[in-house]
């Protein structure tokens, strides 16, 4: 096809402006994490639902050394892969059931299944050094001692007709989410899903890690996985002072 005088290549008629249709098509690849041996790594790959309006996520693996890539999950609500110390199990957040949950998937095969089943969901795991421990957060009411309790004053907040928010306490809003009276508490299980989860922040009205601001890195196990070291904002108000904590969690 001849075109200002000179001959145009076929692509050419094809270009245009990207465009936001074109933006949302685009998958998006994130959270590497290479295995303890240091053969695979395992990411996320999140495609755009526009009728859902959320990204759709699937968590995949491919050979450090280059290779075809393996999608380990297909729900589209998964996200967060951790390995586990000797490389054998992948831990990661999904909401594939209703509220996110703490999943564990064997790389010898097999279905994943939910590790976690708390009423207030979990999220960022964190394996411990020797395996036998999966560190996880989850928001729960303060006052409340038992999931029980936590699942209790959700319902009760959902049967109230009256919808108003009363803010008795700063911060009180985090960017466009509120702050209904829950506090991002610390937990612990067993990877081997003996036990139930173990609140190690009970009663704390503060987050761990701090709301917003904080991510996995503000929780570390010690290197004999007897205590964790996570950082909070403890002080209440309009005081940001970031403290070091370091709880037991065995």
């Amino acid at each position: 096809m001849l075109r200002g005088g000179r001959w145009a290549r076929p692509q050419e008629s094809a270009k245009h402006a990207l465009t936001f249709d074109d933006l949302i098509k685009l998958q998006r690849v994130a959270e590497p994490q290479i295995s303890p041996d240091g053969k695979w790594v395992t990411y996320t790959v999140a495609m755009p639902d526009t009728e859902a309006n959320r990204n759709a996520s699937n968590i995949w693996l491919v050979p450090t050394a280059g290779g075809e890539a393996i999608q380990l999950t297909q729900s589209g609500k998964d996200s967060s892969p951790v390995w586990s110390p000797d490389g054998k199990t992948i831990a990661f957040i999904s909401s594939r059931s209703g509220d996110s949950q703490v999943y564990l998937l064997s790389m010898e095969g097999g279905e994943a299944h939910p590790l976690t089943k708390l009423s207030t969901g979990a999220d960022l795991a964190i394996w411990s050094p020797d395996g036998k421990t999966i560190a996880f957060t989850s928001g729960v009411y303060p006052e409340c001692k038992d999931d029980e309790c936590n699942k209790k004053k959700d319902e009760e907040k959902d049967k109230n007709k009256v919808k108003a928010h009363v803010a008795e306490a700063l911060l009180y809003r985090h960017w466009t989410r509120w702050n209904e009276g829950k506090r991002s508490h610390l937990f612990v299980i067993a990877s081997d899903g003996n036990g139930t989860a173990k609140d190690l922040t009970a009663g704390a009205e503060y987050d761990v890690p701090p709301d917003q601001r904080g991510e996995a890195s503000d929780i570390n196990f010690s290197p004999d996985s007897k205590e964790i070291c996570f950082t909070a904002v403890t002080t209440k108000w309009k005081r940001q002072a970031r403290t070091e904590i370091c709880s037991r969690c065995r």
